[in-house]
């Protein structure tokens, strides 16, 4: 929510506008060390931003640490009541929840007990809007992080009290039809992904080009397409002074435990198809620049795609060396790339590029001509195809790992060049249209963010609920609050220690969640 610059009498009637400070006890969190066993145990509820990464529950009962009595003795956590609002103010700003339970966070919060004033949901669905007001409050160089001086002077314009619960209620209404309609959104992606995948497989299964097969007169078959392209493997070679790799073809044995091929198809391996196949070279982290030569990490493949990613994001530049190291590891138009490490399965087609690199996580083999550079793509990327085959052959107990003999072993239902065309052009037609569904869906959830953020703006400004002239001006409420509190502090400052402990404990609990 951006901060509003308005005068007091802009304000709808009975608001107020004042700063969180006045809206409860402000306090930071903190760590016992993590050096003492006896600190950490099942005593105390704790919790650390991270317990909030992709969490989107309003409450929160326990992160996944606690800690005992004596470690909250030992730190500078402080054990927040039943309603008390948690707020991160650093890595990162803006995570926001309600305890459910009596619970102590980390030095990443500074929380809130609210008072009289305010209804702790109210607040909750403040701070879940207030996320760039929060940042403009932040300071630092390193990261950004809110001090607890900054967070007490955030300002926030309040309403009545029964006001809040009217607004918290017609928010958590609207926001229950939103996130309806964005399930069903987000389940229509769900399927879209499966139906790519479908189509993937009947693709490979001769099932989209069924018709077409029998439509044809005097097809060739995949054997002979495959001896005109190991005459080109033998020619390009020669020309080049290498020698051909052998690749051992397939056993019987092997054949028979794999799925059965239209007529005129044929199970192959794909280095029957590459005339080159290496990997990246290690250690080019020195080369590493602000500009020049693209450098191809794994980041920049996929496994849902053929293209190379190469959003501004995910470029890393490099200046390489001079000599065959270099040359070894240039990227051409039309290399197959294959990740053979971590995360087995990425793939992309090279596209025209001015210059670029592998690193070592990446196998460029270089196809020779004669068959579809799709076909082969989309086999690769198909979960029950390519994909599933070489996730097969991964090595390392710790690491998953490729081998260049294994993305050479990789098997192919290969056919003729022409059906290869034809089955790239069916697969092509369906994709497309479920792209251009999925950018309608992934518009539809940006407009869903939109309307959520513009209730949050609407809800704050006042405009979301008509207003009840019976309800009590947030300002008289705020005048008792700060006249209690300055009837607790004497001129210099200090607090009153006769009988503070037990009236703090008692404004604390009494003035979270009320009804």
């Amino acid at each position: 929510m951006e901060e509003r610059s308005i005068s007091i009498d802009d304000l709808p009637n009975g608001w107020v506008k004042c700063n969180l400070i006045d809206c409860g006890d402000i306090v930071s969190g903190g760590t016992p060390s993590t050096k003492i066993a006896e600190y950490w145990g099942n005593e105390v509820s704790w919790i650390t931003p991270a317990d909030l990464s992709g969490y989107e529950n309003k409450h929160i009962s326990k992160g996944q640490k606690s800690i005992t009595r004596q470690g909250l003795l030992k730190s500078s956590a402080k054990l927040m009541p039943k309603g008390s609002v948690l707020f991160s103010t650093r890595a990162p700003i803006g995570y926001v929840v309600i305890a459910s339970n009596d619970i102590c966070t980390n030095q990443g919060f500074k929380s809130i007990v609210p008072n009289n004033l305010i209804y702790n949901e109210f607040l909750y669905h403040f701070f879940k809007s207030a996320k760039q007001l929060a940042e403009k409050h932040a300071s630092g160089t390193t990261f950004k992080e809110l001090s607890l001086k900054a967070f007490s002077q955030i300002p926030i314009d309040v309403p009545p009290f029964r006001e809040q619960h009217r607004i918290v209620a017609k928010i958590e209404e609207l926001f229950s039809e939103l996130d309806k309609g964005v399930e069903a959104l987000k389940t229509a992606q769900q399927q879209l992904k499966v139906y790519r995948q479908a189509v993937l497989k009947w693709a490979f299964e001769g099932k989209l080009t069924e018709k077409w097969r029998k439509q044809q007169k005097n097809l060739p078959t995949a054997s002979q397409l495959l001896e005109q392209i190991k005459t080109e493997r033998e020619k390009v070679t020669n020309v080049n002074g290498q020698k051909l790799k052998s690749i051992t073809p397939l056993t019987q044995a092997e054949l028979t435990e794999l799925p059965v091929l239209p007529d005129g198809w044929k199970w192959m391996k794909a280095g029957q198809l590459y005339n080159f196949v290496t990997s990246g070279s290690r250690g080019w982290a020195q080369y590493y620049s602000e500009s020049g030569a693209i450098f191809i990490r794994i980041t920049n493949l996929d496994f849902d795609s053929v293209k190379l990613d190469l959003a501004p994001s995910k470029l890393q530049y490099v200046m390489p060396p001079e000599g065959a190291e270099g040359l070894r590891t240039r990227v051409t138009e039309g290399d197959l790339l294959f990740s053979i490490t971590g995360y087995l399965g990425m793939f992309a087609i090279a596209p025209k590029l001015k210059e670029a690199y592998i690193n070592q996580h990446i196998a460029l083999c270089r196809p020779v001509d004669g068959f579809n550079k799709l076909y082969l793509g989309f086999w690769a990327i198909s979960k029950t195809g390519g994909n599933h085959y070489l996730n097969q052959m991964q090595k390392g107990a710790t690491k998953a790992g490729l081998g260049l003999d294994d993305i050479q072993n990789l098997i192919v239902p290969f056919c003729a060049l022409g059906e290869q065309n034809q089955i790239v052009q069916e697969i092509e037609t369906r994709l497309s249209v479920a792209n251009k569904l999925e950018e309608t869906i992934t518009q539809s959830l940006q407009q869903a963010e939109a309307l959520r953020q513009s209730i949050l703006k609407k809800a704050f400004a006042g405009q979301l609920v008509p207003q009840d002239p019976h309800d009590e001006p947030a300002d008289r409420l705020l005048t008792r609050i700060r006249a209690a509190k300055a009837a607790q502090t004497p001129e210099n400052g200090t607090v009153r220690r006769r009988g503070a402990g037990r009236k703090a404990a008692s404004s604390l609990s009494a003035a979270v969640g009320k009804p």
